[in-house]
């Protein structure tokens, strides 16, 4: 795996053509919005943290290299 790009965004801005490349779930922005948020609740709670639309979040696309 190689990374072909890395870009921090806010939250609130990723879109479905992010959402697509990274290819979870049914593809659905709303449906990506809602698992990842989930997943950052729980990982800031132990910091007594809470997820914001404003956080910047790293979207990194790759690309496979081997097997050809």
């Amino acid at each position: 795996v190689r990374t072909v790009a890395v870009r921090l965004k806010p939250f609130f801005s990723i879109r479905q053509s992010y959402v697509k490349i990274e290819g979870e779930g049914n593809k659905s922005v709303e449906n990506w919005k809602k698992s990842h948020w989930e997943y950052y609740q729980r990982e800031l709670a132990p910091y007594s943290r809470e997820p914001r639309d404003s956080m910047i979040v790293v979207c990194e696309i790759f690309e496979k290299v081997y097997p050809n």
